[in-house]
């Protein structure tokens, strides 16, 4: 008897019973079903697009965002002098590249595009992609520093270039919150929770900002007195 002859009537009970069977090994051999399917559609990818975070790394300058918020508002931007220099020193020092930091800080518009394009850089070592677009992160860095200079000459002369300059400091001030984002995220620290703690030295900047902000203020109420006082009254 023939091993077909003998599989035959279990085949037909179980399509009329809706049930399964366990077929011969010849069966399986010439099911096609158990063979793979090359009009399929391809299996999900379970993994994730981003390569685990490793050491935290100190490329470049971590803080967190609350402190950067703390120390950039309190010392009325100031800070960023010292977050561009902090930048490029630890860069210097994990690199070994021959750089002056201190220039660097001081006319950071030439310096800054190579600064976010290096974050990016090492972004995409830490995962596969970025929407991040740095180099126009960067511009749009650069006119605002551009156009803050000589608008801070005349702001207290007067009023409305006043308002103008506080309104793109603010803007500054959120392109390099936002940039430092990509650079905790590049340095495996994306809270910044490697520097969060207020020190006595940022204390004294918080110190040295807000004397700066009550002179500020100071100059501020005498220029709007003498605008108001050359008004005609009516």
């Amino acid at each position: 008897m023939s091993d077909d002859a003998f599989w035959m009537p279990r085949r037909a009970w179980s399509v009329l019973l809706g049930g399964t069977m366990i077929l011969p090994e010849s069966d399986k051999k010439k099911n096609p079903m158990n063979e793979e399917n090359i009009y399929a559609p391809p299996k999900a990818n379970l993994e994730l697009d981003v390569v685990p975070f490793g050491p935290i790394s100190h490329v470049f300058y971590v803080v967190s965002k609350r402190k950067f918020c703390i120390l950039y508002i309190s010392t009325f931007g100031l800070y960023k002098v010292y977050w561009f220099y902090k930048n490029w020193e630890l860069y210097k020092k994990e690199t070994q590249t021959e750089i002056w930091p201190v220039a660097r800080a001081i006319f950071p518009v030439f310096f800054i595009h190579s600064l976010l394009a290096l974050v990016e850089r090492r972004i995409l070592l830490r995962q596969k992609s970025s929407t991040w677009k740095p180099a126009l992160h960067a511009t749009i860095l650069v006119i605002l520093m551009i156009t803050t200079y000589p608008l801070s000459r005349v702001s207290f002369h007067f009023s409305y270039t006043f308002v103008i300059v506080i309104a793109i400091l603010m803007a500054l001030f959120f392109g390099l919150y936002i940039a430092q984002g990509k650079i905790n995220l590049a340095c495996g620290d994306p809270k910044g929770e490697s520097n969060d703690v207020l020190t006595p030295a940022n204390l004294i900047w918080i110190v040295l900002g807000i004397l700066i902000l009550i002179v500020n203020a100071f100059k501020i109420c005498i220029a709007l007195s003498g605008i108001h006082a050359a008004m005609p009254s009516l």
